[in-house]
């Protein structure tokens, strides 16, 4: 009977591939993969997603010459439904401690066979339990006393920075990387590619300047390969006990530019506020509704009088991008779109900020057109509408003020 390597082999394929962004693994099912297709989001078989763009599953991952012999056998192993032994030895590729970890939560990790197997290319996997005891059949006997079954998502890390240039940022938003301090906040709702993002920014720092970037993860995915940077990558809970200490050494060390991978308590917010004050270049990601919200949030989350907090955020935000994904209508695709508040040099938007007066900030974004790296989300989405990469239900679905895209839409007849 064939293993989970074979199992998963066809799968692992169209996700190397770039036709799907997500495998997921569970016990008692079929392998699935999570896909877009005509502008929808989709979860299907192996089988049938090869049905739907019309390839021959069994050929992602054969040589030609075996492909008679095999076929049948391959295809079989696409219909069968993953066991429990199956999981276990996948989630032992992930973590070989997982059976003491899994309890706790979900195991995050990598798939170390599939770097092992060339291309650049990583995989990472978030092994979890699911079910309750009420899936669990007592009949099938189990070689461990799990709370439940066991399922993986799968996903790809690619080997490559994605060029800053070609994100679709605005021109003010890009040459963010080009100062030397202050702070680059990247939000928006979870799985928006926030992180592509902020790779981004700091693998230009790394092309382009000599110096020290240090990074705090929890965890590291994308690896950097150092070019004229030296970049230290410190994953939070391994090699430091928080993002705060990472950054108080990052400043100690005399580092050129740090990366927090999430900003996800107030503590978090402040440390790197104080690290950008003090000089040094951050780009992290954290959680928003939108540009402003993110602003007004940083302002909140800082200690100090208001008024006080208010003027140093104005005086040390350099921008910020707000970010969302959506289904593209090209097969496969995802669109990325960004929602952009430039602060540095931009004397009316600092000006608001100081005075906290966010419903006008917000009014000058919504209203003001996309111009000197101030653009809303509804004006970035109405360019990929025209060009017909994602229709009007899918942008509705990811826009914040639909009253005021529908408006826009109209007037550009559309």
């Amino acid at each position: 009977m064939a293993g989970i390597a074979d199992k998963l082999d066809a799968a692992l394929a169209l996700l190397r591939g770039g036709m799907v962004f997500n495998v997921l693994a569970r016990e008692g099912r079929q392998i699935e993969v999570e896909t877009v297709i005509g502008g929808e989001v989709k979860i299907m078989s192996v089988r049938e997603f090869s049905e739907a763009v019309h390839i021959e599953a069994v050929e992602l991952s054969m040589p030609a010459e075996d492909l008679d012999v095999q076929r049948r056998e391959q295809v079989e192993t696409l219909d069968q439904k993953l066991t429990r032994a199956d999981m276990a030895q996948f989630a032992a590729m992930v973590d070989p401690r997982w059976k003491d970890r899994i309890r706790e939560g979900g195991i995050d990790g990598e798939v170390p066979e599939v770097r092992a197997a060339g291309n650049g290319v990583s995989m990472r996997a978030n092994v979890y339990l699911f079910g309750g005891r009420g899936d669990l059949d007592p009949n099938i006997e189990r070689a461990d006393d799990l709370p439940g079954l066991i399922g993986a998502t799968i996903r790809v890390v690619l080997p490559d920075a994605i060029p800053l240039k070609d994100l679709g940022l605005a021109n003010e938003v890009v040459a963010m990387a080009d100062e030397t301090q202050g702070l680059i906040l990247i939000v928006g709702p979870a799985g928006a590619g926030k992180s592509t993002t902020a790779v981004s920014y700091i693998d230009h720092l790394n092309t382009n300047r000599d110096g020290h970037i240090v990074t705090a993860e929890d965890p590291i995915e994308f690896i950097f390969r150092e070019k004229r940077g030296r970049v230290s990558q410190r994953e939070v809970g391994s090699n430091a006990e928080s993002v705060e200490r990472v950054l108080q050494d990052a400043m100690r060390n005399f580092a050129m530019a740090a990366f927090v991978g999430e900003l996800r308590t107030a503590a978090d917010k402040r440390a790197a506020f104080e690290a950008a004050q003090r000089g040094l270049l951050v780009v992290a990601t954290g959680f928003a509704n939108n540009a402003v919200d993110a602003i007004r949030s940083l302002v909140n989350d800082l200690p100090g009088r208001p008024e006080a907090v208010a003027a140093s955020v104005a005086r040390t935000l350099l921008g910020v991008t707000y970010q969302v994904k959506a289904p593209s209508l090209m097969d496969g695709q995802w669109v990325f779109v960004h929602e952009s508040v430039a602060v540095r040099h931009r004397g009316d938007i600092q000006e608001l900020i100081e005075r906290s007066e966010w419903d006008a900030l917000q009014k000058r974004l919504t209203e003001g057109g996309a111009s000197g790296g101030v653009r809303s989300l509804n004006e970035a989405l109405i360019p990929i509408i025209k060009d017909k990469r994602l229709d009007q239900q899918a942008a509705t679905r990811c826009a914040y003020d639909r009253a005021d895209l529908a408006r826009k839409l109209r007037e550009v007849s559309l």
